[in-house]
């Protein structure tokens, strides 16, 4: 009997100790109802603090999530420039007229006859002559012009004909500065090493007003970038009238290859 009440009274002592109940947990599922507060990196650098989105209201498009950060990314349209269908040659094709000084002060006259006379001495014009490279010879003059004070560009023509485009042009020679906006051209081949030309016979070897229209060039750098030569002559290169992309075609334009 003892025994009995020794076991019974046991079992509810244990019963009644705390921590030791045995029981079955069902398992808890957790909400996002309640997402933890992140910092969000704005675009004048400043610092908010938001919620991460629930998975329905991500965004596509837009703002990218790093991590645990949303960092907002501009959206950049690329812009593309127009490329224009037609443009014009990097050389002017309308040729020029200068004005003749009918009174150019004698000193530069003497200058440039004297400029002639040395360059004929040197024997470096026989060599040119016979070469056809009147191109070397006009820009030889035009230099010495220049170390004794004369302004003087290359034109470029022909003295037989007027031509009708730069293409059809077979010569070139030096016009020299003598007045304000007045001009003396200036023949620089030959066995003679030149001579002027204008219309007073006095200071002037010749008269021919077809030296006073063609296209001009301030040196020989720029207008052999636009020359081909051969050994029967040189001419203007279509290739080079246009930049890269562009060919030149009849109308006198460079048009868009692509």
């Amino acid at each position: 009997m003892k025994k009995i009440l020794l076991i019974v009274f046991f079992i509810i002592w244990i019963s009644l100790v705390p921590g030791c109940t045995t029981s079955t947990q069902s398992q808890v599922t957790l909400s996002p109802t309640t997402p933890v507060p992140t910092p969000v990196l704005t675009s004048d650098s400043s610092v908010q603090v938001t919620s991460i989105p629930t998975p329905s209201s991500v965004p596509t498009t837009g703002p990218t999530l790093v991590g645990a950060v949303r960092i907002t990314v501009p959206m950049m349209t690329p812009t593309k420039t127009a490329v224009p269908s037609t443009i014009p040659p990097t050389l002017s094709l309308t040729p020029v007229t200068f004005q003749e000084d009918l009174s150019p002060p004698q000193g530069r006259i003497n200058l440039a006859w004297g400029v002639l006379e040395g360059y004929q001495s040197l024997g470096q014009v026989h060599a040119y002559y016979y070469g056809r490279r009147c191109v070397d010879m006009a820009n030889d003059i035009r230099n010495r012009l220049d170390s004794v004070g004369i302004n003087a560009v290359i034109m470029v023509g022909s003295t037989d004909r007027s031509p009708s485009t730069i293409f059809t042009a077979t010569h070139a020679w030096v016009m020299m500065q003598t007045n304000l906006n007045k001009w003396i051209a200036v023949e620089t081949t030959g066995v003679y090493g030149g001579w002027l030309v204008c219309q007073n016979p006095q200071i002037c070897g010749d008269n021919n007003p077809l030296y006073y229209t063609g296209w001009v060039y301030k040196d020989d750098v720029e207008l052999k970038y636009y020359e081909s030569c051969d050994e029967n002559g040189c001419w203007i290169n279509r290739d080079r009238l246009c930049p890269m992309g562009y060919t030149f075609e009849n109308d006198n334009l460079c048009h868009s290859v692509g």
